[in-house]
């Protein structure tokens, strides 16, 4: 059975409506003929006609009432849908879920966003880059900031910035106060460390692999607060990436030197979502920010 279209209707909404095929086919920029076939479609699809023509005049045969009563509800209807559409493409209203796993260097971007499209809802979540790639992958999330060392090719990767690590600890704690702490030194030393979906974690244990140095895990946590919160009271020295921890008065920061730590911040999403108008703003801001910082 043959479907309806929004092009018929709207056909015969404004020969309805101008009382001419003439005017109706001017009106929507097609041919007389064209509006005439859109027409006679839907005569078929009821079963009976809608129109009366007598020369050049056409009116509306009794009892089609409220068929076209139904057409004009559904266009008003179609037409709130394209407004909306239009709306958001023109990032007028709709929504943008992201993820993150370092907050300090997605806020930037975020900030910029949210002032420039304030009537765009930014939805924020912050877990392990591992737990946000499986999010992103189960269309949970539109985007994601990832620690990663290199792109993920399922993904539509952009490079935010390049970042070493660095160690901090509880105000004063001395292996936090020099140029830079070699890896080697945290032999032994209590770490608060990320739980293993975290990507700092893996890349910053294999390099201690490679060496074969172990360290331990004090304390494993699943959130940044509580990550800082522990450090700061004592419980262990933290590992992050450079610029995602500040030194305060609450814990001291200081380069971690080793050969492999190194690793990018990533903005990632799904290869189809990427030409999606809110998607494609905030990598938009994020490739004008330039923050590179590769030591």
């Amino acid at each position: 059975m043959s479907q309806i279209t929004v092009p018929q209707i709207r056909a015969v909404e404004a020969v309805a409506r101008l009382g001419s095929f003439t005017r109706a086919a001017e009106e929507l920029g097609i041919s007389q003929p064209t509006v005439s076939t859109q027409v006679r479609s839907v005569e078929e699809l009821c079963g009976h006609r809608l129109f009366v023509r007598s020369g050049g005049a056409v009116s509306v045969i009794p009892g089609a009432g409220p068929v076209l009563a139904r057409i004009r509800i559904a266009l008003e209807r179609v037409d709130e849908l394209e407004r909306h559409l239009a709306g958001t493409a023109a990032l007028r209203n709709g929504a943008l879920s992201l993820g993150f796993s370092a907050h300090r260097i997605i806020m930037p971007i975020m900030r910029l966003f949210v002032e420039r499209h304030p009537t765009i809802a930014l939805r924020a979540r912050s877990a392990s880059s591992a737990e946000l790639i499986s999010a992103i992958e189960a269309g949970a999330l539109d985007v994601a900031a990832v620690t990663s060392q290199q792109a993920d090719s399922r993904f539509a990767s952009h490079l935010i910035t390049r970042r070493g690590f660095v160690i901090y600890g509880k105000k004063g704690h001395p292996l936090c106060q020099g140029s830079g702490l070699e890896l080697k030194k945290l032999k032994g030393v209590p770490l608060v460390l990320w739980n293993r979906g975290s990507h700092t974690r893996q890349i910053l244990e294999a390099e201690t692999n490679r060496i074969g140095l172990s360290i331990t895990c004090t304390l494993e946590v699943g959130s940044w607060d509580v990550a800082f919160a522990a450090t700061a009271a004592g419980i262990g020295l933290g590992v992050a990436l450079e610029g995602e921890v500040e030194r305060d008065d609450q814990v001291d920061v200081c380069p971690l030197i080793g050969k492999n730590l190194l690793a990018g911040q990533y903005l990632i999403c799904l290869p189809e979502l990427r030409n999606l108008a809110a998607v494609s703003e905030l990598y938009a801001i994020a490739e004008s920010l330039h923050t590179d910082a590769t030591r």
